[in-house]
Formats: C-alpha cells, sequence, structure tokens
C-alpha cells in the first residue's frame, strides 16, 4: 500500500456520532491522557533514534488503538489503516505527524472535556 493513503486519510471533516463520544470519554483517566497526545487515528513516526518494526524506520504509521501495558498506557500503531500489520509501542517512543481528517489535539480534548455531542 506505500504511503499513499496519507494524503486522503487527512482530508475531511470527522462525523462523530454520540457512540463515539461516549467510547473516548468513558476511558480511564490515563488513556484519555495518553490519547491527548496521540489522537485517535492520527499518524506517527519513530521519533528520531528510535528503530521499530512498525511504523518501520522512515514510515508513518496509524494509531489502532489503546491498551494497559506493563508499564503503563501503550499504543498499538498500524502500518496504514487496512494492515494487518501492528505493533505496541510505548508512547514515547513515537511523535505525532499528522491527523485523521480534523481530529486533532484540540479537537479531541473538546470531546474529553464535553459531556456529549454539540
Amino acid at each position: 500500500m506505500g504511503e499513499d493513503w496519507i494524503k486522503e486519510w487527512q482530508e475531511g471533516t470527522v462525523e462523530f456520532d454520540e457512540a463515539t463520544v461516549e467510547w473516548m470519554q468513558s476511558r480511564p483517566d490515563d488513556v484519555k491522557a495518553v490519547m491527548r497526545n496521540f489522537p485517535p487515528s492520527c499518524l506517527v513516526r519513530a521519533k528520531e533514534g528510535v528503530e521499530l518494526v512498525c511504523p518501520a524506520p522512515g514510515t508513518t504509521g496509524v494509531i489502532r488503538s489503546y491498551y494497559h501495558g506493563a508499564d503503563g498506557v501503550q499504543i498499538s500503531v498500524a502500518e496504514h489503516p487496512e494492515s494487518d500489520m501492528w505493533a505496541h509501542c510505548d508512547p514515547e517512543w513515537l511523535e505525532v505527524v499528522g491527523f485523521y481528517r480534523d481530529l486533532d489535539m484540540e479537537t479531541t480534548a473538546s470531546i474529553l472535556d464535553s459531556r456529549g455531542l454539540h
């Protein structure tokens, strides 16, 4: 698939339904803290000096999910949205390089801090 999907991934506006908002707001506080810095489905790369299998060096991955690992909240990163290849990463290993449509850090914080859709 290469990285041809990235531009399209970032175009447009996310249409939130009540179930999605409720899911985001129902996450434990430590997951929400990570989610604020790594919004759902955002684009990430390994930080300089960190070599990962996924995202592989020099490539962009997409946040797939959040989970509790042995050392706190971890992030699952996929090679691309339809990939069967994914890996668990420590947030410290990653940097955000783009967002899924308009679901950036500000929008994520607004959803997490609200009581539902406006």
